[in-house]
């Protein structure tokens, strides 16, 4: 028959779940809102976790020492153990992950079609990978995020139902410095004017000259 598990290592399983629990609820929430005071918070639980490591180790090592009985139980306080050292790789999984997100950002894309006929189709393409949108009436716009990171820059594939407008990249669709976004204007005869977008310039974006 199994003895019931004694209070030290009651206290060690607390110490081994508590950061664990804690930890993964930061990083999923901050997955979904991206709440900065959510870094800081996990920042302090990492913290706090390694400080219950060394606790929770301390309780199971001066309990294989002290109690005669302990010593029968052996596995569990293992199994207790490998749980504690758990916090390490699932607190390195949640620090790199964040590290990838945070050096990359997502970006609002604003397509005008102002060519005089449809788009059949638009291609972003970005170093994370690609995102089609279309088709796009003439005279109409298209939204869309893609996530980039700081140093990329954005290239364009536009098919319309008359002809084929080459790729483009300029800096113009650079990410190191454009605010919330980019504004890309397809004109007649494969022209395309591409420009910051904000808050202010979603609906009338402010372009620029290739």
């Amino acid at each position: 028959m199994t003895n019931p598990l004694s209070t030290p290592e009651k206290l060690a399983i607390a110490c081994a779940g508590m950061p664990l629990i804690v930890g993964t609820s930061i990083y999923l929430l901050w997955r979904m809102t991206s709440w900065t005071s959510l870094e800081l918070a996990g920042v302090w639980t990492i913290g706090i976790g390694i400080c219950l490591f060394l606790s929770g180790g301390l309780l199971l090592l001066l309990e294989l020492v002290f109690s005669k009985s302990s010593r029968t139980n052996w596995a569990r306080k293992l199994a207790i153990g490998i749980l504690l050292l758990a916090n390490f790789p699932a607190a390195l999984f949640f620090v790199d992950s964040a590290l990838e997100v945070s050096n990359h950002t997502r970006y609002l894309i604003e397509v005008v079609n102002n060519t005089g006929h449809d788009i059949t189709s638009f291609q972003l393409i970005s170093d994370k990978g690609k995102k089609a949108l279309g088709p796009i009436a003439v005279g109409s716009s298209a939204k869309t995020e893609i996530q980039v990171s700081k140093n990329d820059c954005l290239s364009q594939i536009v098919t319309s139902s008359k002809a084929e407008i080459k790729s483009i990249q300029s800096a113009d669709s650079c990410f190191n410095d454009v605010g919330d976004g980019i504004s890309i204007e397809l004109l007649p005869n494969g022209v395309v004017k591409t420009g910051r977008l904000t808050a202010n310039t979603l609906t009338k974006p402010t372009l620029k000259d290739d």
